[in-house]
């Protein structure tokens, strides 16, 4: 979907998660992340991680 290989998107993830803006979690074999609900700005940066999706038509396309 984001046409980029799997380990970029796994290490912008464990940049991500290392500087404590998504949380990561074992579901099964995958692993499952989500924004850091202790994050100062977690509402403002889920609006803005929003507004990128719903602006780009592929992603909503893929979503729903």
């Amino acid at each position: 979907m984001l046409a980029v290989p799997v380990s970029a998107v796994s290490r912008a993830l464990a940049g991500l998660e290392r500087e404590a803006l998504v949380v990561g979690r074992c579901v099964g074999r995958s692993r499952v992340y989500t924004l850091n609900p202790r994050y100062f700005a977690k509402q403002e940066l889920a609006a803005y991680v929003l507004r990128l999706a719903d602006a780009d038509a592929d992603l909503r396309a893929a979503s729903g």
